[in-house]
């Protein structure tokens, strides 16, 4: 396996199956591992879980998974968690050049580049892996880029999966079924600890 990895960041609240598919394409079509990274405070998020429930979930989804690592480099802190200074940490961590630096974000984001802190060294530090949804216009993708100053960029195709975790949260909330769209380990967990099942 070549030198390098791939960044896959999010809060994961909880981790589900769409989780694992993205990771399982991005480790077959890059031949990198896929470290996931839970946020510990995101930046653009309110009402998260404690970050111990969502380390133990995605410990729980990650194991026996090949090409995955979970990565403790940001959730147990307490400051708001900006892209450009995770790949910082990680790419110093493993002593990694931009190019053996990858960064997975979704088309929507990647559409917004504007709102994000220092784009241009985001784009100076790692390659970014854009997976795109259907219906997105990849030229409209990689224009949003080059604007930004971000020339290193490549589009990722992977199967569509429609499951957030979103909507996870709110079928608990619901009481109704989510066995089919999270691991078998992480539904038993959020019955345990009673997670989602009423709003914050």
């Amino acid at each position: 396996m070549n030198k390098g990895l791939v960044v896959f960041g999010g809060s994961f609240d909880p981790p589900h199956l769409g989780h694992l598919i993205i990771g399982r394409w991005a480790f077959e079509d890059l031949g990198l591992p896929v470290h996931f990274i839970p946020v510990g405070s995101p930046v653009h998020k309110d009402g998260v879980s404690p970050p111990g429930h969502r380390l133990e979930m995605l410990k729980i989804a990650l194991q026996g998974q090949v090409g995955f690592v979970l990565d403790y480099t940001e959730i147990f802190s307490q400051q708001p968690n900006y892209s450009i200074d995770t790949l910082k940490r990680i790419a110093l961590k493993h002593d990694l050049n931009p190019w053996e630096l990858f960064f997975m974000v979704g088309g929507d984001s990647v559409l917004a580049l504007d709102s994000w802190y220092k784009p241009q060294e985001i784009g100076r530090l790692a390659t970014l892996v854009i997976v795109s949804r259907d219906g997105q216009q990849e030229e409209a993708l990689l224009d949003s880029c080059r604007r930004a100053g971000i020339l290193r960029a490549h589009l990722a195709r992977p199967p569509r999966i429609d499951i957030s975790s979103s909507l996870v949260r709110n079928r608990v909330r619901q009481s109704k079924p989510i066995d089919l769209l999270v691991p078998p380990g992480v539904w038993q967990y959020i019955i345990k600890h009673k997670l989602y099942c009423r709003l914050t």
